[in-house]
């Protein structure tokens, strides 16, 4: 099967879709500023995830890199927001959790780029 680099995108649109819902349930549509606020938070969950999609060597190595830190991220939106007490504390996830995205991101994306470029076989 041949891995198609749509499919990178459609994990990130449902991802973006999980941290839609959970801006959501923890905000308040009602207030002045909210989707002015939550796009920008939006964007900023989403930042950390968009490089994988960016160029197409190795596919695989960067749909791994994709689903682990979508799945962590959204392992924490999901926590915080659905399984614990409602607390104002709550909604700074919003902000941390993309610093450690992006961090795990370079560091993943640096690794692929070694691998591509020293390890892979070279074709002669």
């Amino acid at each position: 099967m041949k891995l198609e680099p749509k499919l990178l995108w459609w994990i990130v649109a449902g991802y973006a879709a999980l941290v839609l819902i959970c801006l959501f349930w923890m905000g308040e549509p009602n207030q002045t500023g909210f989707f002015t606020v939550g796009g920008l938070f939006l964007l900023w969950a989403l930042a950390p995830l968009v490089p994988f999609c960016l160029g197409t060597p190795n596919l695989p190595l960067k749909l791994l890199g994709l689903v682990l830190s979508a799945l962590a991220g959204a392992g924490f939106y999901i926590m915080l927001t659905f399984l614990t007490q409602p607390d104002a504390f709550n909604l700074l996830i919003f902000v941390f959790v993309p610093f450690y995205q992006l961090a795990f991101s370079a560091i993943w994306l640096v690794g692929v780029w070694i691998w591509s470029r020293f390890f892979k076989e070279r074709k002669a």
